[in-house]
């Protein structure tokens, strides 16, 4: 039988679920933000010899694109990039999977992502780091070496031609440059060979490419 003890009762119910709710909401954002915080500062400071190597080649007068181009290499795939790639991508899927209807009963659960997966992404992934800074690394200098060929043998004979083919080198220059922005997320999602997760960034980055260079605009 409803009485107004019972109404009360109910109204009393749905304010505590709310609030618990929102209580879990908030503090799950919170926690989130402030460990991709923390995450972001660890990998500045583990990457700061390589920062720091890219200023001195900026200023100094040992300056050189080539060393420039491959320290960025360096710096955007070392094992503390992948790592906190790796964390990063672990929040974002256990947001998307949460089950909406379950929130509450998660209130006073420890389902939090931990900082130690950071370091274990480090490890996880530290043989596809050294394959990808190698495989970028060489790909930069052949196609330096050609720019540099080209623009100082090719174009003085025939400029036209000499123009196009340096026009292509910057162009495929520009496509490493924005594999980033898909071969971290797939060699950590996906479970395949480092050659089989450069060339898929490859396919996607030449099929949106105005999306990936958006992406990386941001990111970087």
């Amino acid at each position: 039988m409803i009485n107004e003890d019972n109404i009360k009762e109910s109204g009393n119910l749905k304010e505590n679920n709310f609030g618990s709710v929102l209580k879990y909401v908030m503090w799950t954002f919170f926690d989130y933000v402030t460990k991709i915080v923390f995450i972001s500062v660890l990998w500045f400071v583990f990457n700061l010899p390589f920062i720091y190597s890219l200023y001195v080649f900026h200023f100094s007068k040992i300056a050189n694109p080539l060393l420039y181009g491959i320290t960025l290499i360096i710096i955007l795939y070392s094992p503390f990039s992948l790592g906190a790639a790796y964390y990063i991508l672990q929040i974002i899927s256990q947001i998307i999977i949460a089950p909406k209807f379950e929130m509450q009963s998660r209130v006073f659960s420890q389902d939090f992502i931990k900082i130690s997966l950071f370091f274990h992404g480090i490890f996880k992934y530290f043989f596809k780091s050294l394959g990808i800074i190698i495989i970028m690394s060489l790909l930069t200098l052949i196609l330096t070496s050609n720019l540099l060929f080209y623009w100082k043998v090719i174009v003085p004979k025939i400029p036209f031609l000499g123009y196009i083919l340096i026009g292509i080198i910057f162009l495929v220059i520009c496509i490493l440059l924005l594999l980033n922005s898909f071969l971290m997320p797939i060699l950590i999602i996906k479970k395949i060979s480092l050659f089989k997760a450069i060339y898929q960034a490859f396919l996607l980055v030449i099929d949106n490419l105005v999306y990936a260079f958006f992406v990386s605009l941001f990111l970087g």
